[in-house]
């Protein structure tokens, strides 16, 4: 049990750190859509990409976070 609270706890800053690169990402998205940079553009589609990806990253990452806060709230 004290490992999988570790674990959790381990998942939690992964996430803060996901988080804060996650919410980057969709800025400068913003960012270039806002100056009117045209959706196929190289810039743009790497910005989407990014933030495609690293929204994927944290949507896995949060499902492992609440499977495992589940199991050591659940399991007490």
């Amino acid at each position: 049990m004290e490992y999988e609270k570790e674990l959790l706890i381990k998942f939690g800053a992964r996430l803060y750190s996901l988080g804060i690169d996650l919410e980057a990402a969709k800025e400068k998205v913003r960012r270039l859509a806002a100056q009117g940079t045209p959706y196929d553009a190289r810039e743009m589609v790497q910005a989407t990409d990014e933030y495609s990806e690293l929204k994927s990253c944290w949507d896995n990452l949060e499902q492992e976070y609440l499977a495992l806060r589940n199991k050591i709230t659940i399991g007490k």
